[in-house]
């Protein structure tokens, strides 16, 4: 039901037009049904008869005595059967009659912080007595002079430089917002007087608000944001739904520029932003609003006694703390960006859920926008935003404690490896399964890493699944290993082939020709975009997924003959300079193996046996050292043409790797050359090798009988060099 408010006015009837303006949203709750007034000739009663809305006139010169005039007043109004009546600028004292007819049904806005300085010079008195905070008070109308019951109240800081008339420009623009604010309150809420003590809308949720799908309504916002995208739509469609807002800095000038009202929080609270904004929202008339459990008669009733209005809903993110840092910016500038009330307000708003919303995201804002024509949000609604709140404000905190743990730590081990280590996952898709039908699985990407394979966009195919991912990523690392064009084929984690060609299609062509019974199946990772002629090979092959930066044009389209084969184009290859495995009851972390050790370039290489390498095996050896990183130990790699041509992978023993690499070699291991990515404990592995034809190795060493290998290689005749550098990989 609409509440009809009958305004009564003295002058230009400024405060009358901020209430038709209002009642002209339907969702304001309440309209102007008569405008009265103590005199004819005033631009009040020239607003009413504009809008065709009943006007009268009671002038106290033309009844033959106050009572007369009261009585008249009185009968006046009471045609209009009001809800409320309003005195907005009405310079009159009205009598005991119409005090006894419209008990607690008439109100009137004064111009200073009741009790204190009561009539006509409110803001003169409050200079003279040299308060720092006065403001403006809403109350119900008794017989005393200012001295009826509070409904509503807002500060104005005094400023030094305050003159009577700037402080009284300064109060009229918090007054007028806050009649036209309260009364929208109080006609949707109802209201309640019990002595001196006034409550808007203090009532116990009936049942069915306590039930997760029904709307609680948005009466009243707080909105302060760093990220600005989309405020101007989300507070038009609350203001056309007759929402209070309030507001902090430039987010409260960026919503003053759209036309919205807006009440800054220095307004509400009487106390300036300052420290350079700093301190802002850290205050008692803001996080009362934003905590109070309206579910609480108790807490209703101190909000109710300190005269704080709940909000309904916070919208709000965070200074850029992570983009400042990714900036290159000074320590300094990165902790001035470590924004504090943001999540405080956050934090408070998302705890108290029951009985608001908070959204951080402008993602979320068409839900609000929805709300808004729906009745309101919903406890479900409120849950999955608090939810989010949380989250958001954890990864915040995770990025600020990881920042300090390495910008302010002392010591060289704490910047790799700092005393505290934190990582904010976010959900990016629900998995069909994990490595099995029987676990679940999801995927999870990181905000603050680099991007990577979790960030690819798949252009064609079915789901990608967790083992896809996995060995994805494997194939991935591994062909960015290299700089020239290079082609890795990976299942189980393990290469099937890795080469590097003159092209891509003759990479890819040698990758696979290693191992094309295990390549069945597998995923193939090009760390160049790929070409029409290597989609057109690819094509002929079973393969779960390609992965590549880029397709040539036709190259998707000939892919795409194979309906569930997964084409992805992943970002560039940035590896992680640290690295986590979970163990029970914690994690290891470890420098990422980039094979850009001192011991991974040739030139450091120690000749331990055999003649020096002509270029084109150094070549093929270097080629082969470098793709062992890709194999899980212990592990054998033989290499010929800068491809690999036998795999021995994953084995208990280096001898059982040996065999196996030259078992799938067969013809090719003749000649060719071998990569062991840890010593020789013995010799009888590099004997394995030897007997296979492998004319040059290339190991670490390091082993106590290093000796016996290199004594071996040379009794062979083949060509041995040492790195000094081991590329173990579990």
């Amino acid at each position: 039901m609409t509440a009809r408010l009958v305004v009564l006015v003295s002058g230009s009837g400024t405060n009358l037009e901020s209430l038709f303006a209002a009642c002209a949203n339907p969702r304001y709750g309440a309209r102007i049904v008569a405008v009265g007034a103590d005199r004819s000739d005033i631009e009040g009663l020239t607003r009413a008869a504009k809008r065709d809305v009943p006007t009268f006139v009671v002038s106290l010169g033309d009844c033959p005595n106050r009572p007369a005039w009261d009585a008249a007043l009185t009968s006046a109004c009471e045609e209009h059967e009001p809800d409320l009546v309003v005195s907005a600028g009405f310079r009159k004292l009205v009598g005991p009659r119409f005090l006894s007819r419209f008990a607690g049904k008439y109100i009137n806005t004064h111009n200073a912080l009741l009790p204190s300085f009561p009539g006509i010079t409110g803001p003169r008195d409050a200079l003279e007595y040299g308060v720092k905070i006065t403001g403006a008070t809403l109350h119900f109308v008794d017989a005393g002079t200012d001295t009826g019951p509070v409904i509503a109240q807002v500060t104005v800081p005094v400023r030094d430089d305050d003159t009577e008339g700037t402080l009284t420009e300064r109060i009229k623009v918090v007054e007028r917002r806050q009649l036209v604010d309260t009364i929208g309150r109080m006609v949707r809420d109802g209201w309640n007087i019990q002595g001196r003590r006034v409550t808007i809308g203090m009532h116990q949720p009936d049942a069915d608000e306590t039930k997760p799908t029904a709307a609680r309504p948005i009466r009243r916002a707080l909105v302060s944001v760093y990220d600005k995208t989309g405020l101007t739509e989300l507070v038009t469609a609350m203001n056309a739904a007759g929402v209070e807002i309030v507001s902090t800095g430039s987010t409260a000038a960026r919503i003053a520029e759209a036309g919205v009202p807006v009440t800054r929080v220095d307004e509400l609270t009487g106390f300036p932003e300052c420290l350079d904004g700093r301190v802002k929202t850290l205050h008692p008339r803001i996080h009362a609003g934003l905590l109070a459990d309206l579910r609480l008669a108790e807490h209703q009733e101190q909000l109710a006694d300190l005269g704080i209005a709940p909000f309904d809903l916070l919208v709000a993110n965070l200074y850029p703390f992570a983009e400042t840092v990714a900036s290159g910016s000074d320590i300094d500038a990165c902790i001035e960006q470590i924004d504090i009330g943001g999540p405080t307000m956050v934090r408070a708003a998302a705890k108290n859920h029951a009985s608001m919303a908070v959204v951080t995201s402008p993602a979320a804002y068409p839900m609000i926008i929805n709300a808004l024509t729906t009745g309101g949000t919903t406890l479900d609604d409120r849950r999955r935003l608090a939810v989010r709140a949380f989250a958001d404000i954890a990864e915040y905190d995770v990025a600020i404690a990881a920042w300090c743990a390495e910008a302010l730590a002392e010591g060289g081990d704490a910047v790799a490896f700092p005393a505290f280590a934190g990582m904010a996952l976010r959900r990016a898709e629900a998995l069909r399964y994990g490595e099995n039908p029987h676990q679940a699985a999801a995927l999870y990407t990181d905000p603050a890493a680099a991007a990577g394979l979790a960030q690819a966009r798949q252009l064609h195919g079915k789901d990608m699944s967790y083992n896809n991912y996995v060995d994805g990523d494997a194939a991935w690392r591994a062909a960015n290993d290299f700089s020239g064009p290079c082609v890795a084929v990976i299942k189980h984690a393990n290469p099937c082939g890795i080469a590097v060609g003159g092209d891509i299609a003759q990479a890819h062509r040698k990758a696979h020709a290693c191992d094309p019974l295990s390549a069945f199946g597998g995923i193939i990772a090009s760390n160049r975009e790929v070409s029409v002629a290597m989609a057109e090979q690819v094509a002929k092959i079973f393969t779960e997924a390609v992965i590549a930066p880029g397709y040539a044009d036709g190259a998707v389209s000939i892919l795409a003959a194979r309906k569930n084969l997964r084409i992805l184009v992943a970002p560039a290859w940035h590896p992680a300079p640290v690295e986590y495995r979970p163990v029970s009851g914690g994690a290891l972390a470890q420098t990422t193996d980039r094979v850009a050790a001192a011991g991974d370039d040739p030139a450091t290489w120690t000749l331990a046996a055999g003649t020096a390498a002509d270029p084109a095996t150094l070549a093929d050896l270097a080629f082969a050292w470098r793709a062992v990183r890709a194999v899980k130990s212990n592990a054998i790699l033989l290499a010929a043409d800068t491809a690999t041509v036998g795999v021995g992978m994953g084995q208990v023993n280096r001898v059982d790797a040996a065999r196996l690499a030259v078992a799938r070699a067969g013809d090719r291991a003749q000649g060719s050359v071998a990569a062991s990515d840890a010593f020789f404990p013995f010799p009888d592995g590099l004997q394995v090798l030897i007997d296979g034809g492998v004319r040059a190795v290339v190991q670490p060493g390091g082993s106590m009988r290093d000796d016996q290998s290199i004594e071996a290689a040379a009794t062979a005749g083949i060509t041995m060099y040492l790195t000094g550098t081991r590329h173990f990989f579990h």
